[in-house]
């Protein structure tokens, strides 16, 4: 046996020693490949295999793996999906491998594993077996795993899987249901050529359950194991990767630390070796591989040999074929976009003031890019929106994870909804008209996708009419007087526009009713008292409704109530000032009284009634007066509650007659209207980079009688209007806002602004929601330098530049963004106003810059990464016409410049 083993090392010791010039190495590749593959065969041939069936169902049986000292934990790939299921994430096609462990020996171990790409990420199974008869722990086992894995972000990839293992053994049956759980993080690092740094990655992965059976502790299948992969040279024909992994099996005492080497030679042959800690396990304290792999663009194939030894068990053989089918990807992603409405009203009433494209990508492939062009009549450009050219980390909070889960992959990339405000690339809110849009997506391979096209339609201007009546009685008796009732309609409209006019009665039931198009509306509207069949309507009091609504859900309504429809030849009416009162806002309304004739008339009498028809208040005479003022008061003198109250005119003639006029409703509400507010997201953070960019109002309202108006301004730190929204009635349920001003200024960083919501009722009552604090994010712009933060509010000492408590808050936040641009330098500029004198400003601001810099530094930034200068008073960012512009001035902007990649 130490014979044998002398031999084998010696052998071993001689292969690792070879050393040969680079140009003849494509000649004598192959055969120290094939010596790599058949010495170990042929020296295992001569001793057995004593292994324990536990540690080989811990082991697991990939040839790629275990060639490299069992390690994988942070390698891509199926052959590595047993040692962590986040493996397959990145899989482009279909693949399928079998291995077989034991060849020549007694122990048999085969298995057999496939994955699956979708667009919801990659889905893989494996099933293994092992026999090992005389084992002391586990003779026969049977194992299954099925999961699924995809990236989260452009650098984490993560995988779950449920597995089960039924065992036998000298002490009896057992079972493992369990769970696996894996991540993969991938570094964007790399150096140049030689040794160095190249795309190392970290994982972590572990499988928890229960073990119920007679096996005992032999059936604890538990792991939990991290470790790294990195590269450490490279060149144009050779690649070195180093692995290192600590793993912890069942209990804590079962440990294992294994380290691996990977030489890849011109991209087909690999050489592995690696080794497991501490000598005790009975499993791979040293093992050594070899593989080749050979790709078209059909498929792939791989075949893979490793040998585990162990001073007491001698040598394990695995052979393994992994195959990958499909041809890559040269097929352009499939796409589509669909707007959200035809036509769109940018005019910030709440209703179709933006328009949402929802997008749909598929594509086998990952996708590299974007873009979605939104182009005027005549062609020209009017705003652009596309993948990000922000080199930063993506959200990694574990809502957002969550949320990646259940998305498609190409939705990670491609948004699934692009909100368009109407405006252009300067903020400007576009003129009336069709505007087109075009939407393209290109996949890694840079297959480019045919242009889905469509068009909006821009419309600000709603349609608009006004009615006027001389009279609101008539009588179609056929005597010649006011036989029709005429309503002038003052309007304008686009020809298209379609309009709706409706007689109703006093419970709302249409009588008659016109339709127009906009460029057939007449001046003058006659109704001569007929409903829709041609016959008469019924006496009564009727309202007249004239309404439109365009496309872009522009909306007008103008009623005309109180209509008196009588047929009689004597006739009395009442109309009143108003038909909302506030007795706290008005204090008193009016009655206006009118008769077909006033000779013989006795007494009239005006009565206002509860709805149950009981007098409250009365006026009455003998003299006809046309005019009756009212406090909203009863005959006691005391105010009349909120609610809905009915008047009417009543006469006596001494001929006998008894015209009166019909009952009319009037309401009372002297209470403002309930409202509130609220927004998300907090904090807003509007600087284009796909988070928290756009803010959601969402006002809430109620009132008995109805709004008239209502309006929500955004005030700025120094409590000026920063932007406005207001309409008529109920506003929409929630607000889109983009974070431009009215004059298209962009929201100041890390500062607070406020909100307030103000409603008007159809009363007059006006309400005031509590203002609400508006916090804004510290934002990284888009300038004509580059990537830019700029802060005014960070506070230094009086004429120093020491930092005050209250700066600490906001360069934490500068800290957190910074981590994210980890890719990029970062310059830090101190800025002044032009209060004293220069030389001293310049030297001010440097100091207060490099201040800025050292808490950076203190926080975790990399001192490599910044530098600092001072610019004094010679870059206001606004003139130095008022004590705000100079607040402002006195800044710290950030500059970040991308690093260049090699």
């Amino acid at each position: 046996m130490r014979e044998a083993c002398k031999v084998r090392k010696g052998v071993i010791s001689a292969i690792m020693k070879i050393s040969v010039p680079i140009p003849r190495m494509r000649k004598i590749l192959p055969r120290a490949a094939c010596a790599a593959l058949l010495i170990p065969a042929l020296l295992g041939h001569a001793w057995g295999f004593d292994e324990r069936g536990r540690d080989l169902l811990l082991g697991g049986n990939s040839p790629a793996s275990l060639g490299a000292g069992l390690t994988g934990i942070a390698s891509p790939g199926l052959s590595y999906f047993s040692v962590n299921p986040a493996s397959i994430a990145a899989a482009e096609r279909f693949a399928l491998s079998t291995a077989y462990g034991g060849v020549d020996g007694d122990m048999v171990y085969p298995a057999l594993a496939a994955a699956y790409p979708t667009a919801y990420g990659s889905f893989g199974f494996a099933f293994s077996g092992i026999s090992v008869p005389g084992s002391p722990d586990i003779e026969k086992a049977y194992s299954f795993s099925l999961g699924g894995a995809k990236r989260l972000t452009r650098n984490l990839q993560a995988g779950l899987a449920v597995s089960g293992v039924s065992m036998r053994g000298p002490g009896g049956n057992g079972t493992y249901p369990g769970a696996s759980l894996g991540f993969v993080y991938g570094v964007p690092y790399r150096t140049g050529g030689g040794f160095g740094i190249y795309d190392p990655a970290l994982a972590l992965s572990g499988r928890v359950g229960p073990h119920p059976g007679g096996l005992g502790d032999t059936a604890d299948l538990n792991t939990a194991g991290a470790g790294y992969r990195m590269g450490f040279y490279k060149n144009d024909i050779l690649t070195i990767s180093f692995m290192n992994e600590m793993w912890i099996f069942g209990n804590v005492q079962d440990r294992a630390l294994r380290f691996g080497l990977e030489a890849l030679l011109f991209g087909n042959w690999a050489l592995r070796t690696g080794m497991s800690l501490p000598n005790e396990l009975s499993y791979g304290s040293f093992t050594m591989g070899a593989g080749y792999r050979l790709e078209s663009q059909a498929y792939a194939i791989s075949l893979d040999y490793a040998m585990a030894y162990h001073r007491e068990s001698d040598f394990a053989h695995y052979v393994g074929l992994s195959l990958q089918f499909g041809e890559l990807d040269r097929e352009p992603p499939r796409t589509g976009i669909t707007a959200s409405d035809r036509y769109m009203s940018p005019n910030f009433d709440g209703s179709k003031d933006y328009v949402r494209f929802a997008t749909v990508v598929r594509d086998r492939s990952a996708i590299k890019g974007w873009r979605l062009q939104i182009t005027a009549q005549d062609g020209a450009l009017v705003r652009e929106y596309r993948i990000s050219d922000r080199d930063m980390e993506e959200s990694a909070s574990p809502f957002a994870l969550l949320g990646r889960i259940v998305r498609t992959q190409e939705s990670m990339i491609v948004p699934e909804s692009i909100l368009w405000d109407g405006t252009d690339s300067k903020g400007r809110t576009v003129p009336d008209g069709r505007y087109d849009y075009a939407f393209i997506v290109w996949d890694e391979f840079d297959n480019i996708s045919k242009a889905r096209t469509g068009s909006v339609i821009v419309d600000n201007t709603a349609p608009a009419i006004e009615l006027k009546a001389a009279d609101l009685l008539f009588s179609p008796n056929g005597d010649g007087r006011k036989d029709e009732l005429v309503v002038e309609q003052v309007f304008s409209s686009a020809p298209a526009d379609e309009w709706h006019a409706v007689f109703a009665d006093a419970s709302g039931r249409a009588v008659r009713s016109f339709t127009w198009k906009g460029d057939a509306i007449p001046a003058m509207l006659s109704w001569d008292g007929k409903d829709d069949a041609g016959a008469d309507a019924p006496e009564g009091i009727y309202t007249l409704a004239v309404e439109s609504r365009d496309g872009a859900d522009n909306a007008v309504k103008r009623t005309l109530k109180n209509i008196s429809l009588t047929r009689a030849f004597e006739s009395a009416d009442i109309t009143a000032s108003l038909e909302y009162f506030s007795i706290p806002l008005q204090r008193e309304m009016k009655f206006f009284l009118s008769l077909s004739k006033t000779e013989g008339l006795d007494d009239w009498r005006v009565i206002i009634a509860d709805k149950e028809g009981k007098p409250l208040r009365e006026f009455f005479g003998a003299a006809f007066e046309n005019l009756v003022a009212w406090d909203g008061r009863d005959a006691g003198g005391t105010p009349l509650a909120n609610g809905k109250y009915f008047y009417s005119l009543r006469t006596r003639f001494a001929s006998g007659n008894a015209p009166a006029s019909f009952t009319k409703e009037l309401v009372l509400d002297g209470t403002a209207p309930d409202i509130s507010i609220k927004f998300s997201p907090s904090p807003f953070s509007p600087d284009a980079d796909g988070e928290n960019d756009t803010l959601v109002l969402r006002p809430g309202l109620q009132d008995e009688t109805g709004i008239d108006d209502w309006r929500i301004t955004i005030f700025s730190a120094a409590n000026e209007p920063f932007k406005q929204f207001r309409g008529k009635g109920i506003p929409a349920r929630e607000i889109v806002w983009d974070g431009l001003s009215e004059k298209n200024e962009v929201l100041e960083s890390a500062v607070d602004y406020f909100i307030e919501f103000e409603a008007v009722d159809l009363a007059g009552n006006r309400a005031r929601a509590p203002r609400l604090k508006l916090p804004v994010d510290v934002l990284v712009m888009v300038t004509e330098r580059g990537l830019k933060i700029r802060i005014s509010n960070i506070e230094f000492a009086f004429d120093s530049a020491g930092l005050t408590p209250g700066a600490r808050p906001i360069l934490n936040r500068v800290v957190d963004i910074l981590e994210k641009y980890e890719n990029y330098f970062v310059l830090v500029e101190g800025h002044t106003d032009d209060i004293g004198e220069e030389e001293y400003n310049i030297r001010l601001s440097e100091d207060r810059a490099k201040s800025v810099m050292d808490y950076l530094v203190d926080k975790g930034i990399d001192k490599k990464r910044l530098t600092f200068r001072g610019m004094g008073e010679t870059a206001p960012f606004l003139p130095n016409t008022s004590a705000e512009n100079q607040r402002r001035n006195r800044r710290v902007e950030f500059l970040l410049k991308k690093k260049e990649t090699q």
